[in-house]
C-alpha cells in the first residue's frame, strides 16, 4: 500500500488494489480536527502548500481569517468580503478545504460525558438551578467552545455567554414559552422609544404651526414687497420675470404696481401697461406658479375670460384696465418662503401670435397678508 502526502491537516489518499480511497490520518503535529483550531499563520502556511497564498493573503489577513472561520462560516461570506479574488481560485480553495472541513466538523469533541452530573469546567460556571436536571441522562459537554454538528452547515454550540444554534433556517413547530426576557424585548423597547421621539417631534411641529398661525392672524393687514419683475410681450419665462416669496403663510391677494415700460399685441397699436392695445383693451398679465406652471392670479372665479389662458376682460369694480397704475388681484393662497413665481404676458406664455407683439413692462409685486378684510378691493 502507498500513502499519498498529507495536506498537513489530517487527510490523505490511500491506494489499494489500484483504487484510491479517502482516509483520515494523523499528522505529526496536528490531530484530525486541527483546521478548526488553526490560527492565521497556519492558514497562510496551508495556502502556501496549495499554491493559493498570493490570491488570498491580503484579504484573509485583513479579515483575520483563521481555521475556525474556514470551517464554520458560509462560503458566500468570504466571497463577499474578498470580491477581488477570481472565482476560479475560490473553486480551487473550496475543493481543497472540503475534506478538511468535514473531518473538523465530525471529529469527536473533547470532554463528552453521558451523564449530566459532571462539574463545570475549571474557571467556568454552573447554572444556579442546575439541580433541576437531577435524574436526567443524556450528553454533557463539560467545556465551552463545544458543539454538536448536524451535517456540514448546522450546529448547536456552547460559548461563554450561552447556547446558540447555527443553521440556514430555524423552524419552530408548536408554542414557544420564554423564561426571562424575550429576544424581541430589545426591539420593542427601541420601537417604543422611537415612537415617543416621533410623537415629541409631532407635538413640536404642531406647536410651531399654531404659533405661525397665531402670528399670521394677529399681525396687522399689510403689503409685503416680494420683488421687481418684468414681463415680455414676446418671450415666455423672460429672465427678469421671476421672483421668490420671502413670506411663509397665507396671503389674501397680490398687488402689481407699475414701474416702467409697455406691452402691446399689435405693432401698429398703442402700447399699454398690462393689456393688448389701447386703454380699454383686454388684460393680458398673469401671475404664475413656477413649479406647476399654473395661473394663481387673477384667481379662478374673479375674472371674465376674453380668450382662454390669454386674455381676460377689464373690470372697473376691481380697478382692472390696461393702463392702471396698479392692479389688485384678490384671492386666498398659501405660499412658502422660497417658492418661485413669475409674471407673464398671456400670448407670450402660451406662444400664441407673438410675431406682431412688442414691449416689456416692469412692476413691483406685493403680497397682501395679515388680519385683513379679505373682501376688500384695495
Amino acid at each position: 500500500m502507498r500513502t499519498a502526502t498529507t495536506l498537513g491537516l489530517g487527510v490523505a489518499l490511500a491506494c489499494t488494489s489500484g483504487q484510491f480511497v479517502a482516509t483520515t490520518v494523523r499528522a505529526e503535529s496536528q490531530d484530525s480536527s486541527s483546521l478548526a483550531t488553526a490560527d492565521l499563520d497556519s492558514v497562510m502556511s496551508l495556502l502556501d502548500e496549495w499554491g493559493l497564498r498570493r490570491f488570498f493573503e491580503d484579504c484573509f489577513a485583513e479579515q483575520a481569517v483563521d481555521g475556525e472561520a474556514l470551517v464554520y462560516s458560509q462560503p458566500e461570506f468570504f466571497q463577499d468580503a474578498c470580491p477581488q479574488v477570481p472565482m476560479l481560485q475560490w473553486d480551487r480553495l473550496w475543493r481543497r478545504l472540503a475534506p478538511l472541513q468535514q473531518v473538523s466538523k465530525t471529529s469527536h469533541p473533547k470532554g463528552v460525558d453521558t451523564s449530566l452530573d459532571s462539574e463545570a469546567p475549571s474557571g467556568g460556571r454552573r447554572l444556579a438551578d442546575s439541580g433541576r436536571f437531577d435524574g436526567y441522562s443524556g450528553v454533557s459537554i463539560a467545556q465551552n467552545s463545544s458543539a454538536v454538528f448536524f451535517a456540514a452547515d448546522r450546529a448547536i454550540y456552547r460559548h461563554d455567554d450561552g447556547l446558540a444554534v447555527w443553521t440556514p433556517n430555524f423552524k419552530v413547530e408548536g408554542d414557544v414559552h420564554w423564561e426571562g426576557s424575550s429576544p424581541l424585548d430589545a426591539n420593542i423597547t427601541a420601537l417604543e422609544w422611537r415612537i415617543r421621539q416621533l410623537e415629541a417631534q409631532l407635538n413640536t411641529t404642531e406647536s410651531d404651526i399654531n404659533q405661525l398661525q397665531d402670528v399670521t392672524l394677529s399681525r396687522q393687514c399689510e403689503l409685503l414687497f416680494q420683488g421687481r419683475v418684468c414681463m415680455s410681450a414676446t418671450t415666455a419665462l423672460h429672465d427678469e420675470s421671476f421672483f421668490y416669496s420671502s413670506y411663509h403663510g397665507h396671503v389674501h391677494g397680490a398687488f402689481l404696481v407699475y414701474d416702467s415700460g409697455y406691452v402691446d399685441c399689435n405693432v401698429n397699436g398703442v402700447g399699454t401697461h398690462w393689456g393688448c392695445e389701447g386703454d380699454t383693451s383686454a388684460m393680458g398679465v398673469w401671475l404664475v406658479d413656477a413649479e406647476s406652471d399654473s395661473y394663481v392670479y387673477p384667481a379662478e372665479g374673479t375674472y371674465t375670460v376674453h380668450s382662454a389662458n390669454t386674455w381676460y376682460e377689464p373690470d372697473d369694480s376691481l380697478g382692472w384696465w390696461a393702463n392702471a397704475g396698479y392692479l389688485y388681484f384678490p384671492g386666498e393662497l398659501d405660499v412658502e418662503a422660497g417658492q418661485g413665481f413669475h409674471i407673464q404676458y398671456g400670448e407670450a406664455f402660451t406662444d400664441y401670435t407673438t410675431s406682431d407683439n412688442s414691449g416689456l413692462t416692469c412692476a413691483d409685486v406685493y403680497w397682501k397678508v395679515g388680519n385683513c378684510d379679505v373682501q376688500a378691493v384695495g
